[in-house]
């Protein structure tokens, strides 16, 4: 867990650097990505046990991903998630910047369990021969509560850059 005080960039062992709030909980480290429990300010990390029930946080490294790729890169993966989520739905997607590279910035809605409509936000960057994407999903009535949280860590994400 993060312990409290102030939110400090930690580099992971994926290559990309964030700043994730004191608190959170970091569920898995591996060479290719991050998994972990987010906590909202003033409320602690909940636990990993219901992925699609309490906020959650992935960041994850692909090869081979360039700029040039990018759309590519994301629409497919928006079509592997269409397939996968009940009830899936793109409800928002726009060009987005981050760490000074290009990227996209997409929002899907989908369902958990048949009844909770669950937002699943994420940040796409090409830097470097890689791709980053960084995801969060949570319930959708909790997305305008936790968005300048979100939008904080999503502008602290420095990508894997080889």
């Amino acid at each position: 867990m993060i312990a409290g005080g102030q939110a400090q960039p930690i580099r992971y062992r994926a290559g990309f650097e964030v700043t994730l709030p004191a608190g959170t909980q970091v569920l898995e480290d591996k060479k290719e990505s991050l998994q972990a429990a987010l906590s909202a300010p003033g409320r602690p990390a909940l636990p990993a046990l219901a992925a699609e029930v309490h906020p959650r946080l992935s960041v994850r490294v692909e090869p081979e991903v360039t700029a040039e790729r990018l759309e590519g890169w994301v629409g497919v993966a928006l079509i592997e998630q269409a397939d996968r989520l009940l009830g899936a739905r793109l409800v928002d997607e726009e060009p987005a910047s981050l760490a000074g590279h290009p990227g996209r910035r997409t929002m899907t809605r989908h369902l958990a369990d048949g009844l909770l409509s669950v937002t699943l936000e994420q940040w796409w960057v090409a830097a470097g021969g890689h791709g980053t994407v960084l995801s969060v999903s949570l319930p959708s009535v909790d997305v305008a509560e936790h968005a300048s949280l979100i939008e904080g860590i999503a502008a602290s994400l420095v990508p894997a850059a080889g």
